[in-house]
This record gives structure tokens, sequence and C-alpha cells, in this order.
């Protein structure tokens, strides 16, 4: 028989005295089951509130906490759950909330341009159909992230989908304020959000947007929106170019915009390292495809990342980006 001597116990060994105590983690309450509806089924008389953002920024948590819902099936950190526009109904001080989630902009399966296409299709079909208008825009972001290309591509993207005249209307929303990390370095999350008023956000927080804290509690969330406001609304400007301009996706101001952005616009189809040139569609807009379908992009992904020679550079910048997300799929 070998000898136990020496042997730590394990941590269902021994005594109650001396047995660990081990504390579940904190659950979040389940909550309701997720119940959406279609866009016909939303009425004049709703209160009307889209919510937009890049993905893992907590558009749907913080849904989630106006409606009481259960969160989705897999949703967590920087993986998008959600695929399409959808429509969650609740009812708050006698009157019916509809509140509108939204894809990320930088969706881990999807590029910008079919989110934004996806968007597009929903807010022209719902305007031309009812002449639907918001009663207001929420923008979520991240407070524990630095500012990055993809995420200023986001914003910028929003902003011109939204238009200046409405954006009174609208609310950037800072998230994750309840995470250890801001807990213990508060500073450094109020300067990366005194940053973004002053640079990124200045000209729309100029226009009338206003900026919001969500602390992850339904008396959080429901405070943003009862400040926002919910007796006036209006249509946004992708709306009015799509239908009432007759503008194709591509001339809105969004659309220009979104072309301006793309990867393609920088040059990278002929990006060369070491002599070689990259595979052709690596860096099209179904890059993430072409990476899954032909692995031998992971080892140039891999190389690039070891190689490239500044991270202050914003080509450089979203390149890693989009190599880290590359390479997260294929881990």
């Amino acid at each position: 028989m070998a000898s136990t001597t020496n042997r730590l116990p394990l941590p269902y060994e021994g005594t109650p005295a001396n047995r660990p105590s081990i504390t579940p983690p904190p659950q979040r309450p389940q909550g309701r089951p997720r119940q959406a509806i279609a866009r016909s089924q939303i009425r004049s008389t709703d209160i009307v509130i889209i919510v937009m953002g890049t993905t893992g920024s907590g558009m749907s948590n913080f849904i989630n906490a106006l409606t009481g819902m259960r969160p989705e099936d897999g949703a967590h950190g920087y993986i998008s759950c959600t695929a399409d526009v959808i429509a969650y109904p609740c009812y708050h001080g006698g009157r019916r909330y509809i509140f509108v989630d939204t894809p990320g902009f930088n969706a881990t399966y999807s590029s910008q341009k079919a989110v934004f296409e996806r968007i597009a299709k929903w807010l022209a079909a719902t305007y031309q159909e009812s002449r639907l208008q918001f009663n207001g825009v929420i923008y979520t972001r991240r407070i524990t992230e630095s500012p990055c290309r993809s995420e200023r591509t986001s914003f910028r993207v929003c902003a011109h989908l939204i238009g200046n005249d409405v954006a009174d209307r609208v609310r950037l929303v800072t998230t994750m304020w309840d995470e250890p990390e801001v807990h213990s370095d508060t500073s450094t999350a109020e300067n990366r959000e005194n940053k973004l008023k002053q640079e990124q956000w200045e000209s729309l927080i100029s226009a009338g947007a206003m900026c919001e804290r969500f602390f992850n509690t339904s008396d959080s969330a429901w405070g943003i929106v009862q400040r926002l406001g919910v007796d006036r609304k209006a249509s946004l400007l992708l709306q009015r170019e799509l239908v009432d301009m007759r503008k194709a996706l591509k001339q809105t101001t969004a659309g220009m915009r979104l072309h301006k952005e793309s990867p393609s616009s920088l040059g990278w189809f002929r990006y060369r390292f070491d002599g070689n040139v990259l595979p052709p569609g690596v860096y099209s807009e179904g890059f993430l495809d072409s990476a899954n379908k032909n692995p031998s992009c992971l080892d140039i992904m891999n190389l690039w990342m070891s190689r490239r020679s500044s991270a202050d550079d914003p080509v450089e910048c979203y390149a890693t980006h989009l190599c880290k997300r590359i390479l997260r799929r294929g881990a």
C-alpha cells in the first residue's frame, strides 16, 4: 500500500473544520424568457429605442437589464450572439417600450459591411412600411478598452447613420463600470471617458448628444432611458436618405463613410513582407471565412503580427485587431 504521509488532502476530505470553504460565484438571476416581436407589430404609440455599438460593449446586456430577460445562450466576452436586428417589448410605467437590439459593427462572423446592410435594411423597411421613428438611440462602449480603429470606425458609421439633427436623441453610454478593474483604477476609466468626450465623441456631443454611465443594474439602465426623455420621436438620417431621398445604400452619408473606412481602401490587398504577397481573399469582406477555409492564413497572420512595425499606425492597429479575431476563431 502506497504511503500517504506527504500527500495533501483533497478538498472533499477531512472533517468539516479543516475542509476549504468554497464560495460559489455570484450568478445573475435567470429572468424571463426572451420574447421578440416582428417589426410589423411595433405600434405608433410605442416608445422605440434602438441600441447600437460594437461586439462585447454590452448592447444586449443593457436591454436585458431593462426588460428583465435572461441572457442569450453563449453570451459572453467578445463573441457576438446577436446576428440580426431584433425588437424586444416590455411595459414600464404603464407604457410599452420597444428596445431594438442590433449586431455589433465588429461582429465575430460578419463584416462591417454585412452588419451595416442588415441594420439599414431593417431601418428602411420599418420606415417605409409604418414611418417608424425613434424616441432615442443608445450607443454602448466598453470603458475598459482603449480606443482602436474598429471601434472608431463603428462610431463614425453610427454617427453618420443617425445624423446631427437628431443628436439630442442620442445617449453615448459607457459600460463595464461595475468591473473590478475599474473599481481598482477609477482614474484610468475617467481619463478614458474624458478623452472620448473631447475627441472621438466631440462632434456628436456638440450637436446635442449626452454621455451616460451604465452600472449593470436595472435602475441604472432605466435612469438612462428616463433622462433621455420619451416624448419626442425622430427619424434617423439613414431612413430619410434611403426612403424619402431614394438614395442607394452606398450613396448615403453612412454608406460613404463605411466605404472610406473599409480595409480595401487602405491598399491591404497588396501588402507585402519578405517579398511575399498575402493570399487573395484574406482581407476581403469575407476574410474570416477565407481564413477558416484556408489554414495557411493563420500562419501568415502569425508571421505578420510578429513583424508588424508600429502599434500606433492606424492601418497596423486595425490589421492587428483583425488578426487577433482570426487567431481567436482558429484557436
